[in-house]
Protein backbone atom coordinates (compact mmCIF):
# COMPACT_ATOMS: atom_id res chain seq x y z
CA UNK A 1 0.00 0.00 0.00
CA UNK A 2 1.26 3.45 -0.86
CA UNK A 3 2.02 5.44 2.29
CA UNK A 4 1.01 9.07 2.69
CA UNK A 5 3.38 11.92 3.26
CA UNK A 6 3.12 13.98 6.42
CA UNK A 7 0.53 16.78 6.13
CA UNK A 8 2.41 20.06 6.22
CA UNK A 9 1.22 23.09 8.19
CA UNK A 10 0.27 26.20 6.14
CA UNK A 11 3.18 28.25 4.75
CA UNK A 12 4.45 31.34 6.56
CA UNK A 13 4.89 33.19 3.29
CA UNK A 14 3.12 33.23 -0.07
CA UNK A 15 5.35 34.68 -2.81
CA UNK A 16 3.50 36.00 -5.85
CA UNK A 17 5.27 36.66 -9.13
CA UNK A 18 3.39 39.49 -10.81
CA UNK A 19 6.05 39.87 -13.50
CA UNK A 20 8.51 37.48 -15.07
CA UNK A 21 11.32 39.58 -16.49
CA UNK A 22 13.33 42.50 -15.24
CA UNK A 23 14.44 45.92 -16.40
CA UNK A 24 18.05 45.07 -15.59
CA UNK A 25 20.38 42.06 -15.32
CA UNK A 26 22.33 42.32 -12.06
CA UNK A 27 25.55 40.33 -11.75
CA UNK A 28 24.38 38.48 -8.62
CA UNK A 29 20.94 37.52 -9.97
CA UNK A 30 19.73 34.52 -12.00
CA UNK A 31 17.64 36.75 -14.28
CA UNK A 32 20.14 36.57 -17.12
CA UNK A 33 19.81 32.78 -17.12
CA UNK A 34 16.14 32.92 -18.13
CA UNK A 35 15.84 36.38 -19.76
CA UNK A 36 17.08 37.13 -23.27
CA UNK A 37 17.49 40.88 -22.79
CA UNK A 38 16.63 43.22 -19.88
CA UNK A 39 13.32 45.02 -20.30
CA UNK A 40 12.03 42.71 -23.03
CA UNK A 41 9.78 39.70 -23.20
CA UNK A 42 7.87 40.37 -20.00
CA UNK A 43 5.27 37.88 -18.82
CA UNK A 44 2.53 39.18 -16.53
CA UNK A 45 0.23 37.39 -14.14
CA UNK A 46 -3.42 37.59 -15.19
CA UNK A 47 -6.04 38.96 -12.80
CA UNK A 48 -7.94 35.66 -13.05
CA UNK A 49 -4.88 33.72 -11.85
CA UNK A 50 -4.42 36.00 -8.86
CA UNK A 51 -8.13 35.98 -8.03
CA UNK A 52 -8.13 32.17 -8.13
CA UNK A 53 -5.12 31.95 -5.84
CA UNK A 54 -6.55 34.41 -3.32
CA UNK A 55 -9.94 32.69 -3.21
CA UNK A 56 -8.10 29.50 -2.30
CA UNK A 57 -6.11 31.29 0.42
CA UNK A 58 -9.41 32.39 1.97
CA UNK A 59 -10.94 28.91 1.70
CA UNK A 60 -7.84 27.37 3.29
CA UNK A 61 -7.76 30.13 5.93
CA UNK A 62 -4.04 30.61 5.46
CA UNK A 63 -2.81 33.46 7.64
CA UNK A 64 0.41 33.99 5.74
CA UNK A 65 2.46 36.99 4.80
CA UNK A 66 2.11 37.78 1.09
CA UNK A 67 5.04 39.11 -0.89
CA UNK A 68 5.37 40.45 -4.43
CA UNK A 69 8.79 39.66 -5.90
CA UNK A 70 10.35 36.54 -7.47
CA UNK A 71 11.76 36.35 -11.03
CA UNK A 72 11.20 39.89 -12.15
CA UNK A 73 10.34 43.47 -11.32
CA UNK A 74 6.78 43.62 -9.90
CA UNK A 75 6.27 47.32 -10.64
CA UNK A 76 6.63 46.66 -14.38
CA UNK A 77 3.23 44.95 -14.28
CA UNK A 78 0.86 47.29 -16.15
CA UNK A 79 -1.77 46.98 -13.41
CA UNK A 80 0.45 46.56 -10.36
CA UNK A 81 -1.67 48.67 -7.97
CA UNK A 82 -4.83 46.86 -9.02
CA UNK A 83 -3.15 43.49 -8.43
CA UNK A 84 -2.21 44.60 -4.92
CA UNK A 85 -5.80 45.69 -4.32
CA UNK A 86 -7.06 42.24 -5.36
CA UNK A 87 -4.92 40.60 -2.70
CA UNK A 88 -6.02 43.17 -0.12
CA UNK A 89 -9.69 42.56 -0.98
CA UNK A 90 -9.41 38.89 -0.09
CA UNK A 91 -7.04 39.30 2.84
CA UNK A 92 -7.91 42.60 4.60
CA UNK A 93 -5.49 42.06 7.49
CA UNK A 94 -2.59 40.26 5.79
CA UNK A 95 0.91 41.72 5.75
CA UNK A 96 1.69 42.72 2.14
CA UNK A 97 5.26 43.50 1.11
CA UNK A 98 6.80 44.34 -2.25
CA UNK A 99 10.51 44.38 -3.10
CA UNK A 100 11.36 46.54 -6.11
CA UNK A 101 14.18 48.31 -7.92
CA UNK A 102 11.69 51.07 -8.67
CA UNK A 103 11.90 50.95 -12.46
CA UNK A 104 8.15 50.76 -12.97
CA UNK A 105 7.44 53.64 -10.59
CA UNK A 106 9.21 56.46 -12.41
CA UNK A 107 6.81 56.73 -15.36
CA UNK A 108 3.49 58.51 -15.65
CA UNK A 109 1.73 59.92 -13.75
CA UNK A 110 4.81 60.26 -11.53
CA UNK A 111 6.94 58.53 -8.91
CA UNK A 112 5.14 60.05 -5.93
CA UNK A 113 1.71 59.24 -7.35
CA UNK A 114 2.74 55.67 -8.22
CA UNK A 115 4.08 54.98 -4.75
CA UNK A 116 0.94 56.46 -3.18
CA UNK A 117 -1.19 54.23 -5.44
CA UNK A 118 0.51 51.11 -4.08
CA UNK A 119 -0.07 52.15 -0.47
CA UNK A 120 -3.66 53.15 -1.23
CA UNK A 121 -4.17 49.72 -2.81
CA UNK A 122 -3.25 48.11 0.50
CA UNK A 123 0.51 47.57 0.43
CA UNK A 124 2.14 47.65 3.88
CA UNK A 125 5.83 47.71 3.00
CA UNK A 126 7.54 48.88 -0.18
CA UNK A 127 11.21 47.93 -0.11
CA UNK A 128 13.24 49.80 -2.72
CA UNK A 129 16.46 47.93 -3.47
CA UNK A 130 19.03 50.62 -4.21
CA UNK A 131 21.43 48.75 -6.48
CA UNK A 132 24.72 50.45 -7.26
CA UNK A 133 24.68 52.11 -10.67
CA UNK A 134 20.89 52.26 -11.02
CA UNK A 135 19.14 55.59 -10.56
CA UNK A 136 15.47 54.67 -10.21
CA UNK A 137 15.42 54.66 -6.41
CA UNK A 138 17.24 58.03 -6.10
CA UNK A 139 14.80 59.51 -8.63
CA UNK A 140 11.81 58.30 -6.61
CA UNK A 141 13.17 59.62 -3.33
CA UNK A 142 14.27 62.92 -4.86
CA UNK A 143 10.76 63.43 -6.27
CA UNK A 144 9.35 63.01 -2.77
CA UNK A 145 11.91 65.29 -1.18
CA UNK A 146 11.04 68.13 -3.54
CA UNK A 147 8.17 68.92 -1.20
CA UNK A 148 8.75 66.87 1.93
CA UNK A 149 11.94 65.75 3.74
CA UNK A 150 12.57 62.02 4.13
CA UNK A 151 13.79 61.51 7.69
CA UNK A 152 14.94 58.05 8.75
CA UNK A 153 12.46 56.47 11.15
CA UNK A 154 9.90 59.27 11.05
CA UNK A 155 6.45 59.47 9.53
CA UNK A 156 6.34 61.25 6.22
CA UNK A 157 3.81 63.89 5.20
CA UNK A 158 2.51 61.49 2.54
CA UNK A 159 1.40 59.00 5.18
CA UNK A 160 4.22 56.43 5.38
CA UNK A 161 7.23 55.91 7.63
CA UNK A 162 10.57 56.07 5.84
CA UNK A 163 13.56 53.91 6.79
CA UNK A 164 17.13 53.48 5.60
CA UNK A 165 18.00 49.80 5.98
CA UNK A 166 20.14 48.31 7.46
CA UNK A 167 21.18 51.56 9.20
CA UNK A 168 17.87 51.47 11.02
CA UNK A 169 17.01 47.85 11.78
CA UNK A 170 13.39 48.81 12.45
CA UNK A 171 13.09 49.04 8.69
CA UNK A 172 13.53 45.29 8.13
CA UNK A 173 11.08 44.71 5.26
CA UNK A 174 10.39 41.06 6.18
CA UNK A 175 8.96 41.56 9.66
CA UNK A 176 5.19 41.36 9.86
CA UNK A 177 3.65 44.70 10.73
CA UNK A 178 0.37 45.75 12.34
CA UNK A 179 -2.66 46.19 10.11
CA UNK A 180 -2.63 49.58 8.43
CA UNK A 181 1.17 49.98 8.43
CA UNK A 182 2.66 51.97 5.56
CA UNK A 183 6.44 51.75 5.30
CA UNK A 184 8.83 52.88 2.57
CA UNK A 185 12.31 51.39 2.93
CA UNK A 186 15.47 52.18 1.00
CA UNK A 187 17.51 48.97 1.12
CA UNK A 188 21.23 49.02 0.50
CA UNK A 189 22.66 47.11 -2.44
CA UNK A 190 22.48 43.39 -1.69
CA UNK A 191 25.61 42.86 -3.82
CA UNK A 192 27.63 44.51 -1.06
CA UNK A 193 26.64 41.71 1.31
CA UNK A 194 29.23 39.38 -0.19
CA UNK A 195 32.03 41.93 0.18
CA UNK A 196 31.59 42.44 3.90
CA UNK A 197 31.16 46.18 3.44
CA UNK A 198 27.58 46.14 4.72
CA UNK A 199 26.26 43.56 7.13
CA UNK A 200 22.71 43.03 8.25
CA UNK A 201 21.11 43.37 4.85
CA UNK A 202 17.64 41.95 4.27
CA UNK A 203 18.82 38.94 2.32
CA UNK A 204 21.81 36.71 1.64
CA UNK A 205 23.26 36.04 -1.76
CA UNK A 206 23.03 32.52 -3.11
CA UNK A 207 23.84 30.81 -6.37
CA UNK A 208 20.14 30.38 -7.20
CA UNK A 209 20.50 26.62 -7.47
CA UNK A 210 23.41 27.01 -9.88
CA UNK A 211 21.87 29.59 -12.22
CA UNK A 212 23.48 32.79 -10.90
CA UNK A 213 26.80 31.22 -9.87
CA UNK A 214 28.23 27.72 -10.34
CA UNK A 215 26.94 24.90 -8.10
CA UNK A 216 28.94 24.18 -4.97
CA UNK A 217 28.92 21.97 -1.88
CA UNK A 218 28.28 24.68 0.74
CA UNK A 219 24.73 23.43 1.30
CA UNK A 220 25.62 19.74 1.36
CA UNK A 221 24.21 17.98 4.41
CA UNK A 222 22.24 21.06 5.54
CA UNK A 223 18.52 21.31 5.97
CA UNK A 224 16.51 23.66 3.76
CA UNK A 225 13.41 25.42 5.07
CA UNK A 226 11.89 26.56 1.78
CA UNK A 227 9.32 23.78 1.09
CA UNK A 228 8.27 23.88 4.74
CA UNK A 229 7.64 27.61 5.09
CA UNK A 230 7.11 29.23 1.72
CA UNK A 231 4.89 28.66 -1.31
CA UNK A 232 5.68 30.35 -4.61
CA UNK A 233 3.21 31.12 -7.40
CA UNK A 234 4.71 32.03 -10.77
CA UNK A 235 3.05 34.41 -13.23
CA UNK A 236 1.38 31.51 -15.08
CA UNK A 237 0.11 29.82 -11.91
CA UNK A 238 2.84 27.19 -11.78
CA UNK A 239 4.13 26.32 -8.33
CA UNK A 240 7.84 25.39 -8.08
CA UNK A 241 9.54 23.78 -5.12
CA UNK A 242 10.96 27.10 -3.92
CA UNK A 243 11.91 30.69 -4.75
CA UNK A 244 15.51 29.99 -5.83
CA UNK A 245 14.89 27.56 -8.70
CA UNK A 246 14.20 30.01 -11.49
CA UNK A 247 14.11 27.50 -14.35
CA UNK A 248 11.61 25.53 -12.25
CA UNK A 249 12.63 21.94 -13.11
CA UNK A 250 10.78 20.67 -10.02
CA UNK A 251 7.18 21.74 -10.54
CA UNK A 252 4.64 20.81 -7.85
CA UNK A 253 1.40 21.92 -9.48
CA UNK A 254 -0.59 24.85 -10.80
CA UNK A 255 -3.07 27.19 -9.12
CA UNK A 256 -5.64 26.62 -11.87
CA UNK A 257 -5.37 22.81 -11.78
CA UNK A 258 -4.11 21.20 -8.58
CA UNK A 259 -4.63 24.39 -6.57
CA UNK A 260 -2.56 25.77 -3.71
CA UNK A 261 -3.48 22.98 -1.31
CA UNK A 262 -2.94 20.30 -3.92
CA UNK A 263 0.55 21.55 -4.66
CA UNK A 264 1.44 22.23 -1.01
CA UNK A 265 0.45 18.70 0.05
CA UNK A 266 1.58 17.01 -3.18
CA UNK A 267 3.78 13.94 -3.44
CA UNK A 268 6.37 16.19 -5.07
CA UNK A 269 6.52 18.48 -2.03
CA UNK A 270 6.27 15.60 0.43
CA UNK A 271 9.18 13.75 -1.14
CA UNK A 272 11.33 16.88 -1.27
CA UNK A 273 10.62 17.62 2.40
CA UNK A 274 11.70 14.14 3.45
CA UNK A 275 14.99 14.67 1.66
CA UNK A 276 15.68 18.25 2.70
CA UNK A 277 14.70 17.66 6.33
CA UNK A 278 17.76 15.40 6.51
CA UNK A 279 19.99 17.67 4.47
CA UNK A 280 19.89 15.42 1.43
CA UNK A 281 20.20 17.71 -1.57
CA UNK A 282 21.17 14.99 -4.04
CA UNK A 283 18.44 15.80 -6.56
CA UNK A 284 17.77 18.60 -9.01
CA UNK A 285 17.51 21.50 -8.47
CA UNK A 286 18.75 21.21 -4.89
CA UNK A 287 22.05 19.55 -5.72
CA UNK A 288 24.71 22.24 -5.70
CA UNK A 289 22.36 24.89 -4.27
CA UNK A 290 23.92 26.93 -1.45
CA UNK A 291 20.79 28.72 -0.24
CA UNK A 292 21.05 29.21 3.51
CA UNK A 293 18.13 28.44 5.80
CA UNK A 294 17.23 29.80 9.21
CA UNK A 295 15.91 28.22 12.41
CA UNK A 296 16.02 24.79 10.81
CA UNK A 297 15.69 23.17 14.23
CA UNK A 298 12.05 24.27 14.08
CA UNK A 299 11.22 21.84 11.30
CA UNK A 300 9.10 20.21 10.04
CA UNK A 301 6.39 21.96 12.10
CA UNK A 302 6.45 25.35 13.83
CA UNK A 303 7.93 23.96 17.03
CA UNK A 304 10.30 21.31 15.76
CA UNK A 305 8.30 18.60 17.54
CA UNK A 306 6.93 16.53 14.66
CA UNK A 307 8.77 13.65 13.06
CA UNK A 308 9.33 12.80 9.43
CA UNK A 309 9.89 9.46 7.78
CA UNK A 310 13.26 8.69 6.30
CA UNK A 311 13.45 8.80 2.49
CA UNK A 312 12.65 5.44 0.92
CA UNK A 313 11.92 3.98 -2.51
CA UNK A 314 8.64 5.88 -2.75
CA UNK A 315 10.42 9.14 -1.97
CA UNK A 316 12.94 8.58 -4.74
CA UNK A 317 10.24 7.47 -7.19
CA UNK A 318 8.13 10.58 -6.59
CA UNK A 319 11.14 12.84 -7.05
CA UNK A 320 12.02 11.09 -10.29
CA UNK A 321 8.42 11.37 -11.52
CA UNK A 322 8.37 15.10 -10.75
CA UNK A 323 11.63 15.72 -12.58
CA UNK A 324 10.43 13.66 -15.54
CA UNK A 325 7.87 16.38 -16.29
CA UNK A 326 10.77 18.43 -17.65
CA UNK A 327 12.08 21.96 -17.16
CA UNK A 328 9.21 24.44 -17.31
CA UNK A 329 11.21 27.56 -18.16
CA UNK A 330 13.85 27.76 -20.88
CA UNK A 331 17.41 28.38 -19.73
CA UNK A 332 18.99 30.90 -22.07
CA UNK A 333 22.54 31.25 -20.81
CA UNK A 334 24.48 29.66 -17.98
CA UNK A 335 28.18 29.78 -19.04
CA UNK A 336 29.53 27.08 -16.73
CA UNK A 337 26.96 24.55 -17.95
CA UNK A 338 28.47 24.75 -21.42
CA UNK A 339 32.05 24.18 -20.36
Amino acid sequence: MRRKYRKQEPPFNLAIELTKGCSVACSFCAMSAIQDKPGRGYKFMEKETLETAMKQVVELDWNCRIGFAMRGEPTEHPHVAEMVSIVRKYRPKAHLVMLSNGSGLVGKPGAVENVQALFNAGLNVLGLDHYTGLNWVPRILEAMEENYPLINGQRHELGFTFYEYPENLKGNPHIRRPHGTRMLVRIHDIALESTGKKRGNHNKLSNFAGLAFPPNDLGKGKRCHHPFRQLVVHWDGNIPICCTTWDSPYNCGNVMKEGLAGAWQSNAMGAAREMLYRGKREFKPCQGCDSRSYRVGLLPDQKGKARMRKPDEQTFADIEATLAKGIRDKVIRVPWRNK
